[in-house]
């Protein structure tokens, strides 16, 4: 599955699991810090970084953090 986050940047995510009834994509936190991502939150914005090279932004919106797509 491939993220696409607004900084144009491509996310490509493996061994994903399919719902077909959810409405929202779900990334778990923990699994990308096994992956040796970096996500830093303040207020109501984070950053999502690897190996000091910048991802993506996302944006606290209706109970969960949300990429802007």
């Amino acid at each position: 599955m491939d993220l696409k986050f607004s900084s144009r940047n491509l996310l490509k995510l493996n061994y994903i699991l399919f719902v077909p009834n959810i409405r929202n994509n779900l990334v778990s936190r923990s699994v990308l810090n096994k992956l040796g991502f970096k996500k830093v939150f303040e207020r109501d914005k984070y950053v999502l970084s690897w190996y000091g090279v910048f991802i993506g932004f996302g944006y606290y919106n209706s109970r969960m953090f949300s990429d802007g797509f």
